[in-house]
């Protein structure tokens, strides 16, 4: 990856988490967490890698009706 593309990817990983923690509007955003984002050589794709805590994933799987 050039330099180019990684600083991208440093930029998008930042940019994403400050719009996560101030600005979304469903306060369970906050707390979700970026770990990663992947930039293709020709900037065309971003692929961004994310965490969710236990008590939040609880919560989906009860929303989506699947919970056992």
């Amino acid at each position: 990856m050039s330099l180019n593309v990684e600083r991208l990817a440093k930029t998008l990983s930042k940019e994403l988490s400050i719009l996560l923690s101030r600005e979304a509007r469903d306060a369970n955003l906050t707390a979700v967490t970026i770990t990663e984002v992947r930039v293709t050589n020709d900037l065309s794709y971003a692929t961004v890698y994310y965490t969710v805590p236990d008590y939040l994933k609880e919560k989906i799987i009860i929303l989506n009706g699947k919970f056992c």
